[in-house]
This record gives structure tokens, C-alpha cells and sequence, in this order.
């Protein structure tokens, strides 16, 4: 079994320990693991962070800034990495649509490199440097006609973006985000990741593929416990263990 993990956004905590263990995990397991990366370089030592992120200024400084490259294969071993400079992408100042316009411009990039690379997957990864992966169900029982994605959006309308996995040929369809970005704008779709993630899916036909299950992506702080709760994937022991510690 080849599995791609691909990897996009700002490096948050790209070092933490839950991520170091689940590249350890899942390459011990009998698959083939190949990463791909698109991250950005911030002009200065902090990142952006949206108003509802958690994170304080004194914990969006990201370690070894000027070694990012180089700590960065240290710790992944990617198979292709692109590092883009920050830099402006939306014409107007709303913080939301900047954040939304690089979410999806990096799914986008990564995307790329996948492509790029020519070779195949059984399953594709998508996922951020800040996630948490605990307890995955065996690999071989996701069935890749699905986008697996996280539970954790209120609505039965929408979808978390932040997170999924699925077939090479779904991922390639559903990370098409950034691409129509102006045709969903003018439909009315709201500037938001869930907004434009499910247009995205419904322009692609997929929201029939789109399955909800109990992940979690934990935004993390500095590797320590989780902070706050929103998205990768566990079983119902790490979930009961969170809700205790709540």
C-alpha cells in the first residue's frame, strides 16, 4: 500500500511531538510513505493567526527561522518541499479571506508537487504541521471512493477543509479550491474555508463522497497538550481521554 502524506499552510509547530510520532508510526506500518510540503516562510519570526486561533503572539514564533529548510527535511524526510515567502494574496484587508486565499492557494501548490512527481497513491493525506494523529483506524478499511473528513463542523451543510483523506484522483478534485475561488465569490459563497471547500466539492460532484468521521486536529502548543480541539483522526479512547481532560 502507498500512502502520500501531503502537508500545506504555515509550519505551526511543525517539530511537535505528535506529529514526529505519527511519521514514525505510520512509516512503521507495512505501507509506503512518500511527504509532500508546501509551507510558508513568514516575513518575520511569527505567523498570521486567525482571531479565533487560541494562539498568543509568544507562541506563533517559529523555531530555527532562519534553519526553517533545513529543520524542515530534518524532520519530515519529503519526498518534493516547496517554502514560499508570506506575501499578500487577497485585495481586500479582511483577515478571513487572506487566510482562506493562502489555505487554499497551498492545498493548491501541494497538490502540484504530487502531480509533479508522476508516481501513485492508494491514499492521500491532507493535513497541516499543527495536527494531531492518534489512534488511525487500519488504512486498508478506508474506502477510497470516500473523502474522509472530520466531524467537527456544526452544520450538516459544510465541511472541515482543514483536513482529509481520500483517493489521488479526489484529492487532486477537492484541493481545485484556489482555482475557482472568484467563480464561488461571485456565486455568493461566503469568504470562509468551509464555504468554498463545499463549492468546491459540489462543483466536482463529490459531496456524495464526502464522509464525516471522528477526527480530530488539535491545534497544538508547542507540542504540549492540546489546547484546543478542531480536527485528525482517532479511535474512541483518545476521544473519551480529551473529554476528560476538558
Amino acid at each position: 500500500m502507498k500512502i502520500a502524506l501531503c502537508f500545506y499552510g504555515q509550519p505551526r509547530f511543525y517539530k511537535n511531538q505528535e506529529i514526529v510520532d505519527f511519521l514514525r508510526d505510520i512509516r512503521a506500518e507495512d505501507v509506503e510513505v512518500d511527504v509532500y510540503m508546501h509551507i510558508w516562510k513568514p516575513s518575520e519570526k511569527d505567523y498570521t493567526r486567525s482571531p479565533h486561533s487560541g494562539i498568543d503572539l509568544h507562541l506563533a514564533v517559529i523555531d530555527d527561522y532562519q534553519n526553517l529548510e533545513e529543520r524542515v527535511k530534518e524532520t519530515y524526510s519529503p519526498a518534493a518541499l516547496v517554502i514560499e515567502d508570506e506575501r499578500k494574496l487577497c485585495e481586500t484587508d479582511d483577515l478571513f479571506q487572506e487566510i482562506a486565499r493562502r489555505r487554499f492557494y497551498s492545498q493548491k501548490k501541494v497538490s502540484d508537487l504530487l502531480k509533479e512527481s508522476g508516481k501513485n497513491y492508494d491514499l492521500v493525506f491532507k493535513m497541516r504541521t499543527d495536527s494531531a494523529v492518534r489512534g488511525i483506524l487500519p488504512l486498508k478499511e478506508l474506502n477510497d471512493k470516500y473523502i474522509w473528513v472530520p466531524d467537527n463542523v456544526s452544520s450538516p451543510y459544510f465541511y472541515n477543509e482543514d483536513f482529509s483523506i481520500s483517493s489521488q484522483e479526489n484529492f487532486y478534485k477537492s484541493t481545485d479550491t484556489y482555482s475557482n475561488l472568484k467563480e464561488f465569490g461571485a456565486r455568493g459563497a461566503a469568504h470562509f474555508g468551509e464555504t468554498m471547500f463545499k463549492a468546491q466539492l459540489e462543483k466536482e460532484g463529490l459531496t456524495k463522497n464526502a464522509r464525516r468521521n471522528r477526527f480530530i486536529n488539535v491545534g497544538l502548543v508547542k507540542g504540549e497538550r492540546p489546547k484546543r480541539l478542531t480536527g485528525v483522526w482517532i479511535n474512541e479512547e483518545f476521544h473519551q481521554a480529551i473529554e476528560l481532560q476538558e
